[in-house]
């Protein structure tokens, strides 16, 4: 898994059928798949190089159970408290490669459909992808063919699609009798209005 994302370490822990830590916690409705914020908390975790943290979180207030992340210059740390299990030297290249990748990591493009179509067999919205120029699965897209089918709607079809349907209804509607209706609601809203003033 060297030089790998954190989404595609997720996507092959999955694959592989290893439990997550919820999972193996038996932790209520414990997820099989692996997510991209379990990985951080897993790679980013000084304890498996023997340190020991506290003081990662405080009450917003005494009255209040809420919590808050601690800045880092406020954080208890004990270095080499117990056996560590991964090497410091392994540890802070991680650390280093994240920070580089965080700072060269542009945000997704939004497209044309983005929140708005769905995948008929599990539900996940479609996530573009300009490589094959249109939608595929956010499931198969994350966590591989074990989550869902690799299918495809390409976006042009997809628009070519939309704009005959629109064409359609557009020569359907009855433009006289509809006028006539907006009509009909006008003087309808106007005379409320007239009533409402006179009362």
């Amino acid at each position: 898994m060297a030089g790998s994302g954190r989404d595609s370490i997720a996507k092959r822990l999955y694959n592989e059928g290893i439990p997550t830590p919820a999972d193996v916690g038996g932790k209520k409705n414990a997820s099989d798949k692996w997510d991209d914020s379990t990985i951080k908390l897993i790679l980013t975790n000084p304890h498996y190089v023997g340190d020991l943290v506290q003081n990662r979180s405080t009450t917003v207030s005494m009255t209040s159970k809420k919590r808050k992340k601690v800045e880092s210059e406020k954080l208890i740390i004990v270095e080499k408290a117990h056996d560590a299990i991964i090497i410091r030297e392994v540890f802070d290249a991680v650390q280093q490669q994240m920070k580089i990748r965080t700072k060269y990591i542009t945000a997704p493009k939004k497209h044309l459909f983005t929140n708005i179509l769905f995948c008929k067999d599990c539900g996940t919205g479609m996530w573009y992808r300009s490589n094959r120029e249109g939608y595929i699965c956010g499931s198969y897209a994350r966590q591989g063919k074990k989550a869902c089918s690799n299918h495809l709607i390409r976006e042009k079809l997809l628009k070519e699609t939309i704009l005959t349907d629109i064409q359609k209804l557009v020569k359907q509607i009855d433009k006289q009798q509809y006028l006539k209706k907006l009509e009909a609601q006008s003087k309808k809203s106007k005379q409320n209005i007239e009533n409402n003033l006179r009362n």
